[in-house]
């Protein structure tokens, strides 16, 4: 199933990149004491934050159903899903709820 979501250029892939390099560039050879008993310290991997995260929100009427997603950096920018599955092309903000248990 796929949904047309908002896609916004992220620099996620930069921070993954750079966090890589700086793990693998500060990676430091056990010494024979260490290889024998064990690692002397644990490798403390930085915590970048989540700058721009995406929200989704789902509407679970009795009737209807919808979803909407929006961007924190960009919050009055609301994208709201309007193609579903199965639409045949027709586009709807809500779609009739079907719950399988």
């Amino acid at each position: 199933m796929s949904l047309n979501l908002p896609m916004r250029p992220s620099t996620s892939s930069q921070r993954n990149r750079d966090s890589r390099n700086n793990y693998f560039n500060s990676y430091t050879p056990p010494s024979s004491t260490e290889a024998i008993n064990g690692p002397v310290r644990e490798l403390v991997r930085e915590q970048t934050p989540l700058n721009d995260r995406l929200i989704v929100g789902v509407d679970f009427g009795t009737t209807f159903s919808g979803v909407a997603a929006v961007y924190t950096s960009t919050p009055d920018d609301i994208e709201i899903i309007k193609t579903w599955p199965g639409g045949n092309g027709i586009t709807s903000d809500k779609v009739p709820t079907e719950i399988a248990l």
